[in-house]
């Protein structure tokens, strides 16, 4: 999707699905009963834990693929989220683990596709739940081979706010002199190369998972009766 940037004579080129932090919401909320009960006994948040958990599993330890598409999907928009390679082996920590890795490759797709049409950034800044979970962003940059920065603001909205107003009421001269001097890198990771071939396989099985269940989304939606 284009659409007019805030500036004349700037596009953005975008590429967007509801395939990122709700379904680690969605995950936590329904199945970690009791790692809420031990997150509130330690005083910690619930996503702090699950963090804690993602990070004991390594990257290596499992093919376990989980398709974030909860709430629709940027391959098929009639397609659902699963789990696949599934045992009874698996304890919650690899399964919120599988999570994380699965909305990471979903984010990969459409960075691939936006680098279809241009050259590869400098690096890729993160926004939102995942900026808050270190463990999560250095999955982003080691999935994507790419640096993570993580923005000093919890809120990048109303920052970009605070900007044009400083802008108005004449701070600064323009947005980027304001972008330049209020817009602050917190932190900054570098993917691990050890942990990208690992990745790059992983995430081959998750096109191909997709790929290959593309033909059955349309049944779900017929009448069972």
């Amino acid at each position: 999707m284009n659409s007019l940037f805030c500036l004349p004579g700037y596009y953005l080129i975008e590429e967007s699905s509801p395939t990122s932090a709700s379904n680690n919401d969605w995950f936590c909320e329904l199945f970690l009963d009791s790692e809420q009960r031990e997150a509130e006994a330690r005083g910690i948040s619930l996503h702090a834990l699950a963090e804690e958990m993602a990070a004991s599993v390594r990257c290596d330890a499992q093919a376990l693929l989980f398709l974030p598409f909860l709430y629709g999907s940027n391959d098929n928009p009639q397609a659902r989220a699963c789990f696949i390679g599934l045992e009874n082996t698996h304890t919650r920590s690899q399964i919120i683990r599988a999570v994380l890795e699965g909305i990471v490759f979903s984010h990969r797709v459409h960075v691939e596709r936006l680098l279809a049409n241009r050259d590869r950034p400098e690096a890729v800044r993160l926004a939102g739940g995942a900026a808050n979970n270190h463990t999560w962003a250095q999955m982003f940059a080691d999935v994507l081979g790419l640096p993570v920065e993580i923005i000093d603001a919890r809120e990048l909205g109303a920052l970009g706010c605070a900007m044009a107003a400083a802008v108005a009421a004449g701070h600064f001269s323009d947005l980027s002199a304001a972008a330049r001097q209020m817009v602050r890198v917190r932190e900054r990771l570098l993917p691990d190369i050890e942990n990208k071939p690992v990745y790059d396989r992983k995430f081959a099985l998750f096109v191909k998972a997709v790929a290959a269940l593309d033909g059955l989304w349309q049944d779900f939606d017929a009448p069972l009766s």
